[in-house]
């Protein structure tokens, strides 16, 4: 089965990039398990479509916050910032990933006409995608037969697997009035790139110890409007979202190498491997040493 047909990388411009086993059908077909993968803020060119198959899952997508069950997805428009985490326990998901070129090349009519306004609409970054609409359940329908087709790859999987994603963003497209929010305003998508711009830099540079005036300077404002932005479209602080995104890190460093945890705890911008150990288990509930031997 193809699925996780792609590795995802992050750019220089710091949005996740996913390298595919072709570049002429660029969709990716990806089955998580959260008590595996932890899926942390971040943003990509193309768009995203997902349905939960078991347990629960709390998804926050720009300013917003919701908790998906099982059967229930979401449409998530390009270079749209968002995140997932497990409400608790086993949590799993189907995941088709694609962009817009797919429908068809940019200088095609099926990309100006209909992929390229969507993409474009501000007031459209994504749809909750819920069983008690008719429209949704047909795209969560197609979502999953396209994911089917992508993962079983049969002859002519490719030709099928376009045809429903373009019968998808046709659906959007259509019935997108009702799935609209208001218009946002020009300040708050001014605030959401310059949290990318500093999401970019904490990236960067989380290995080295990083001051507030450091990560708002990334993005040309003062740390108190650094403060707010975060505040306003993650609802977090810099300090937090850095020593969160370290932890990511660490747990990454534990899961997929045999490095010591004096070594990690360095590599993650800690220069003492005690406050580093007191810090995991504040946020994972066990020291680093116990998080390793737990793993499968």
């Amino acid at each position: 089965m193809a699925i996780s047909a792609s590795r995802n990388v992050d750019d220089n411009a710091g949005q996740e990039r996913h390298e595919y086993d072709t570049p002429f059908f660029p969709v990716s077909f990806f089955r998580y398990d959260y008590g595996k993968y932890h899926v942390g803020w971040h943003w990509h060119e193309e768009i995203e479509l997902i349905c939960v198959t078991e347990g629960r899952l709390l998804v926050s997508i720009g300013q917003e916050e919701f908790e998906l069950f099982e059967g229930e997805g979401y449409f998530c428009n390009s270079g749209i910032l968002h995140k997932a985490e497990p409400v608790s326990g086993l949590c799993l998901q189907r995941a088709v990933l694609f962009h817009p070129t797919v429908i068809g090349g940019k200088n095609s009519v099926y990309y100006r006409k209909y992929a390229e306004p969507l993409i474009s609409d501000s007031s459209l970054p994504f749809i909750r995608l819920g069983k008690g609409c008719l429209w949704h359940g047909q795209i969560l329908e197609k979502m999953n037969a396209a994911w089917e087709a992508g993962s079983d790859e049969p002859a002519g999987f490719e030709l099928k697997v376009r045809a429903l994603l373009g019968e998808i963003l046709l659906s959007v497209i259509q019935n997108r009035a009702s799935g609209q929010a208001a218009r946002r305003p020009a300040v708050l998508l001014r605030k959401e790139e310059r949290v990318k711009r500093m999401i970019v830099f904490i990236e960067q540079n989380y290995r080295r110890p990083l001051t507030s005036a450091e990560i708002a300077g990334s993005a040309d404002i003062s740390p108190s409007e650094s403060l707010r932005c975060f505040h306003d479209i993650l609802h977090t602080t810099p300090v937090q979202f850095l020593a969160q995104y370290r932890m990511e890190k660490a747990r990454e460093y534990l899961e997929q190498t045999a490095l010591p945890v004096s070594e990690i705890a360095e590599l993650c911008g800690y220069l003492d491997v005690s406050y580093f150990s007191r810090a995991f288990r504040h946020v994972c509930g066990m020291k680093p040493t116990e998080y390793r031997a737990g793993l499968p």
